[in-house]
């Protein structure tokens, strides 16, 4: 009888999987909002019992829709060989302050990510080191530790779920700050994918799944479009500048008898 359930569990996600279209990266308009409505793509699991911890096999080439509880959903295609990811989202053009569709490519080899505008054929290439010095301005120390790991039911499949805590201290205008996050990915086994992810309350599911490399062009740059590299030094240098003026207005209140810790 449980054998049978589980052909039939196997016949019935793979006819979702069938109907379910295979991502188009040329289109976004068609991305569902809600993540329960998109079937995963892959069959379920139809075990009892909880299997013995395994940790994930590498993640396998695949395209799927990216849908969570923030921010706009988001198509991303991964091609295992070369390590690249290609996804298409929507965001505010900061020029014109209308939403717009936004395709990155991201290329491990050049430490770097590259935003295409089919609008304006441009490439901006936003360079790893300085995307990491911008995410990192204020932290003086930040660790990870790993917390719990273990076999968790998510998504219809038993996963590989672990916990992450990150642990940063920063100095900001108003002194010295110490927080933590935490990040619980939930790991198909067999494919390396990450089904669910939750970072500090923002989960983000990963749906319609398909195995393969469909389409193999949108992992190179396009040809003919004017090529830029974005300068992130300004707008650390704005950063800075932004929280010196506020350190000096935190202590002129602070001299004025507000407080009686001096910011050092």
């Amino acid at each position: 009888m449980k054998k049978s359930i589980l052909i039939l569990t196997v016949l019935l996600s793979c006819g979702l999987a069938a109907t379910a279209q295979v991502p188009n990266p040329y289109t976004y308009n068609d991305v569902p909002d809600i993540a329960s409505e998109v079937p995963l793509g892959l069959p379920a699991h139809d075990e009892d019992r909880q299997p013995d911890l395994q940790k994930p096999r590498p993640q396998v080439s695949f395209c799927a829709y990216r849908i969570g509880n923030h921010g706009t959903p988001a198509k991303v295609f991964y091609n295992a060989a070369s390590k690249r990811q290609f996804s298409v989202s929507s965001g505010i053009n900061p020029a014109t302050g209308e939403m717009q569709v936004i395709k990155t490519l991201s290329i491990p080899d050049s430490l770097a990510i590259y935003r295409i505008d089919d609008a304006t054929r441009t490439i901006t290439k936003l360079p790893g080191e300085g995307m990491q010095a911008l995410n990192n301005m204020d932290v003086k120390t930040k660790s990870e530790q790993m917390t719990e790991e273990e076999m968790a039911y998510n998504s219809d499949r038993w996963c590989y779920m672990k916990t992450i805590v990150t642990t940063e201290t920063f100095e900001g205008p108003y002194g010295s700050q110490t927080d933590e996050h935490y990040r619980t990915s939930y790991i198909d086994p067999e494919t390396g994918i990450t089904l669910c992810e939750d970072a500090d309350g923002i989960v983000t599911f990963t749906r319609n799944i398909h195995l393969g490399v469909p389409y193999p062009e949108v992992f190179e740059l396009p040809e003919g479009y004017k090529f830029v590299v974005q300068d992130l030094s300004s707008g650390l240098d704005a950063y800075k500048k932004f929280e010196e003026q506020m350190k000096d207005r935190y202590q002129k209140l602070l001299d004025r008898g507000v407080g009686e810790t001096r910011v050092k």
